[in-house]
């Protein structure tokens, strides 16, 4: 199975740069082949490729989302954040891009106001496993481990797999330890 999606994403990130490489001028094929330069680890690559998409297209709402992620990640929380919040301006309703600001509120300490960004982009969609891991954390910093206990468990829930389940895991049985279920 493994060997199978290893191969999957072989295809699929030589279909993108092939696709990129045709047409650099494409919004599409240029989001698909930065999304696939991140999966592929490849972060500054993917970043330019943002960059040029929003150099012709400035209020390109995914691309604005993803570059803010991608910063976020980097530690880049004030550009990140000016990103996240363009992006939000352009639509309001999305949870992606409500976790991805939720995410770097968080990260710059505003605890209270992440959380309710979180709550509202796991409100909008529901079944959006990451931003019920985020409020979780959120929720942990706030010292609120029941709900944090809650949310970390609908998370899982979705996604037991994602790359964040076992930290998800191991607060969870942290929590459980603390509160003597262990």
């Amino acid at each position: 199975l493994a060997l199978s999606r290893d191969r999957q994403f072989a295809q699929s990130a030589a279909i993108a740069s092939q696709l990129y490489q045709q047409n650099t001028q494409s919004t599409a094929g240029s989001q698909f082949y930065a999304m696939r330069l991140l999966e592929a680890g490849e972060p500054r690559e993917a970043e330019t490729v943002f960059r040029a998409i929003l150099a012709r297209q400035p209020e390109h709402v995914p691309t604005l989302n993803n570059l803010a992620y991608l910063l976020q990640q980097r530690g880049e929380l004030n550009a990140a954040a000016e990103l996240a919040a363009r992006a939000h301006a352009a639509a309001p309703d999305n949870g992606q891009i409500l976790d991805t600001l939720g995410r770097i509120e968080h990260l710059q300490g505003n605890h209270e106001k992440a959380l309710e960004t979180l709550q509202q982009a796991a409100n909008l969609a529901p079944e959006l496993a990451v931003a019920h891991y985020h409020r979780a954390r959120v929720l942990l910093a706030l010292g609120k481990q029941a709900q944090a206990e809650i949310a970390f468990t609908q998370a899982l829930t979705l996604a037991g797999d994602a790359e964040w389940a076992d930290e998800a895991r191991a607060r969870l049985s942290q929590l459980a330890s603390q509160q003597g279920y262990n």
